[in-house]
């Protein structure tokens, strides 16, 4: 747990940087009629959100949109319900599946853009009587998932609007096959394919030069599925479990070493895969023991391997849902509560960051937190509203990502001197905490400092534990820098092993 008098950081910090564009926004219903609704997936700069909303009768696909609000997913004729399954990282762009008026006939895939509106995109063959499009590429270019019969047969497809819904095939004879995602720039499809009658399935990796290529279930397993994969295709993501769900192992599997086994918690035997950076270092999802009743978050990359992460110690139920592009955030539920973990990976309780930051939420539970923006800027989740409703809603204005970024104005141009010591001819020598995401550091001339960017890469701030202030400087200020708290400029010099302070020409001993 972090030290009692850091306990404030995350949040005085927030605050400090003048985050009065934070809001929550209730992101509603198709109609007054509706019971529920869901946040599905959201745009890279958080500006769009895909939503599901239930209603007695017809289910409808909600785009919400910063600018505009929610619009819903015109339905063509002879369809009457929309149910969305992915954004596009661009916003322009979302994917999912139409049904008519009976919920059992039968669907058929879609593509909506804002230009456009919804486009069915049919089936593969003509005795085909569903098709789902499960995920989009950045651009909307290209779309993926699967097209089938009632007999069980069903095949991955490609679609491109050139080229129409291409099958892309199966790993064995036996006629079942799904794309479940599809790489930003809609090279690389993944999904999974039956091996054999008996419903065994291995996960694969399919590009237009090698076509479908099975990756291997783990060791002790028999089956495989994969549904995460890198910006650029090269990692895979998923799971490798024996037949009925058990002995569940989470993989990271690259085109170079194959398929590697992420491990589990101490304790806990199970590993559940939920979200991976797009540079594929970092994972996050949860672990939890046979009979299901423990489930504890987790954060992997491979230097490290897995760590769990913050949670209270009487909470059985928690998880990690997703993580920013960067890494720095990551988010999901404890106890029926929506949380997210910071840079440093301690626990933020989401009704509580509200409260801190004086956004009132009336009588609002939030129950998790489903995803978030890749810039780290807007959060959605599922909660229960005042009307006792279950209704999505977003956190949007957080600048949690850009706070706990890299140390640019240190870290660009200082010469790493070995074990975590740097020089910049800034400040000198300097200590850096090497776990990831933390932002304290060491130096002769600052002592103890917790650093921030100041929206620049030449400037930052930083909290000086000695001085109890912020200070705001760049390397043109030199050693000059604006103390808030003071409302002053200050001159920092270094001499016989220690720090002078200056304040309009009065000289004293940086405190120790």
């Amino acid at each position: 747990m972090i030290k009692s008098y850091l306990s404030l950081l995350p949040f005085a910090l927030l605050c400090h940087q003048g985050l009065a564009n934070i809001e929550f926004v209730p992101l509603g219903y198709a109609d007054e009629s509706s019971f529920s609704s869901y946040a599905y997936d959201i745009s890279e700069n958080g500006e769009v959100i895909a939503i599901q909303s239930y209603q007695n009768g017809p289910a409808s696909s909600i785009v919400w949109q910063k600018n505009a609000g929610p619009v819903e997913v015109a339905v063509p004729s002879g369809f009457s319900s929309s149910f969305p399954e992915d954004v596009s990282k661009s916003g322009n762009y979302v994917v999912g599946l139409l049904r008519g008026s009976d919920f059992f006939e039968g669907s058929e895939a879609y593509l909506w853009n804002r230009q456009e509106g919804t486009s069915a995109l049919g089936f593969l063959n003509d005795g085909d009587t569903h098709s789902v499009a499960y995920a989009v590429s950045a651009q909307g270019e290209v779309v993926v998932g699967y097209s089938g019969d009632h007999n069980g047969n069903t095949e991955a497809f490609i679609w491109t609007e050139a080229g129409g819904m291409s099958g892309i095939g199966f790993l064995s004879s036996v006629p079942n096959s799904r794309a479940y995602e599809v790489s930003s720039d809609g090279s690389t499809v993944i999904g999974y394919s039956s091996i054999s009658d008996s419903d065994t399935t291995q996960a694969f990796v399919w590009t237009e030069a090698d076509g479908m290529v099975e990756i291997q279930a783990l060791a002790g397993n028999q089956m495989s599925d994969a549904y995460l994969v890198s910006e650029d295709g090269q990692f895979v993501a998923g799971q490798s479990t024996s037949e009925g769900y058990t002995n569940v192992k989470g993989f990271r599997w690259d085109r170079e070493n194959g398929s590697m086994d992420i491990g589990h918690l101490p304790d806990l035997s199970e590993t559940d895969v939920r979200a991976m950076t797009p540079d594929g270092s970092k994972i996050v999802g949860f672990c939890f023991n046979e009979d299901y009743s423990t489930y504890t978050p987790y954060f992997w990359t491979e230097a490290e391997g897995m760590t769990a992460l913050d949670i209270p110690d009487s909470m059985t139920s928690n998880a990690a849902t997703d993580i920013s592009d960067s890494g720095q955030v990551i988010v999901g539920s404890s106890g029926n509560r929506a949380v997210l973990w910071d840079s440093e990976r301690q626990l933020i309780d989401i009704t509580d960051f509200l409260a801190e930051n004086d956004i009132d939420i009336g009588e609002w539970n939030l129950h998790a937190v489903n995803s978030i923006s890749g810039d780290g800027t807007t959060i959605i989740g599922i909660g229960t509203n005042p009307d006792g409703r279950t209704e999505a809603w977003a956190v949007l204005g957080l600048t949690i990502e850009t706070l706990d970024g890299e140390l640019p104005v240190l870290e660009n141009d200082a010469d790493a001197l070995g074990n975590d010591y740097y020089w910049s001819p800034w400040i000198g020598v300097y200590y850096k905490d090497p776990r990831p995401g933390n932002r304290f550091i060491l130096s002769d001339l600052l002592g103890w400092a917790w650093i921030a960017p100041a929206g620049a890469s030449t400037q930052m701030w930083q909290w000086n534990f000695a001085l109890e202030s912020w200070l705001w400087g760049s390397p043109d200020t030199g050693m000059f820098f604006y103390d808030a708290t003071g409302e002053e400029w200050i001159f920092l010099a270094r001499q016989d092993g220690q720090t002078w302070v200056n304040r309009n020409g009065d000289w004293s001993i940086l405190p120790q």
